[in-house]
């Protein structure tokens, strides 16, 4: 740990007016957003840095949850915004299924995300096998599959997998539709199945609207530092067109229409956005290093 945020949390700790653990301890009493908030506001009210919020936090954990977290950030660094999604999905599950995950994360070679880790490689149906099968061989209920698999997404995939399951739970099947589509394939149908309609408005479900913004277009424009910031970076300069263009007006427009008026799924939708944004990182990383080979 850096050692100028280690003294900030020494510090911090030796206030007990203003330490909050999670779990709480037995004499103390508050939700788990209770406890993110607080976490968010001692930082920022310290001049923490937002990339070290994770750290930060990881500080004030105790007990199985802290060790499955630490393992996790550990292998694939986590962000705060992913990071508070897989605490709440760790207070929903039940004490037997925490354990169960505890033994998962502390074998090395069990512990894979999607995208993979710098050092590992594999396919996305290699990782969805590996989940199922280790699901499987601990007794995990079927229906945790998706909450377990989601605690080893990053980045964009676990947003827009975020925005389904939150918006209609997902089954495992489901789950792993969504994990295989091929991006090139929903971009296409996205731009020519009606679901846009004269190149501007598009006729989706109001959780299309949320997904739209959750990955950056949103009413004031493109939120620096989203996917779709990345998206426009690499692929389109400084200039937008075309499905981009398309995408911007969704998330500012929000037009909406019944699910009725949807010829294609929007879980298909937004892990075509999903895909496409990951491949845009991928491609923008490849001709860096290119042009540092040059």
């Amino acid at each position: 740990m850096d050692p100028q945020l280690q003294q900030i949390l020494n510090q911090w700790a030796s206030d007990p007016t203003s330490v909050k653990t999670w779990p709480p301890v037995i004499n103390q009493q508050y939700t788990v957003e209770a406890w993110l908030v607080n976490i968010e506001s001692g930082c920022s009210t310290r001049n923490v840095a937002e990339y070290q919020y994770v750290d930060a936090a990881i500080f004030f954990m105790r007990g199985i949850v802290r060790r499955i977290v630490v393992r996790s950030h550990q292998h694939s660094p986590l962000e705060w915004d992913m990071f508070k999604v897989i605490v709440r999905i760790l207070h929903g599950m039940g004490a037997q299924l925490r354990q169960t995950l505890d033994q998962w994360t502390s074998n090395p070679t069990s512990l894979k995300t999607w995208p993979p880790a710098e050092d590992q490689q594999y396919s996305v149906e290699d990782w969805l096998d590996h989940i199922n099968s280790n699901c499987s061989s601990r007794n995990i209920r079927r229906d945790q599959y998706v909450n377990v698999a989601i605690l080893f997404l990053r980045g964009i995939y676990q947003r827009f997998i975020l925005a389904n399951h939150q918006h209609a739970s997902l089954q495992w099947e489901d789950f792993r539709k969504l994990m295989l589509i091929d991006p090139t394939e929903i971009l296409t149908k996205l731009a020519g199945t009606g679901l846009l309609a004269g190149g501007a408005l598009a006729i989706i479900p109001s959780v299309g609207i949320a997904v739209l913004n959750a990955i950056g277009f949103t009413s004031s424009g493109v939120a620096a530092g989203s996917a779709a910031a990345a998206i426009q970076s690499a692929v389109y300069g400084g200039a937008t067109g075309g499905l981009f263009s398309v995408c911007q007006s969704i998330g500012a427009t929000a037009v909406v229409a019944p699910p009725v008026a949807i010829g294609l799924g929007i879980g298909a939708v937004v892990a075509g956005v999903g895909c496409f944004a990951y491949n845009a990182f991928k491609k923008r990383n490849a001709n860096t290093a290119g042009r540092r080979n040059d």
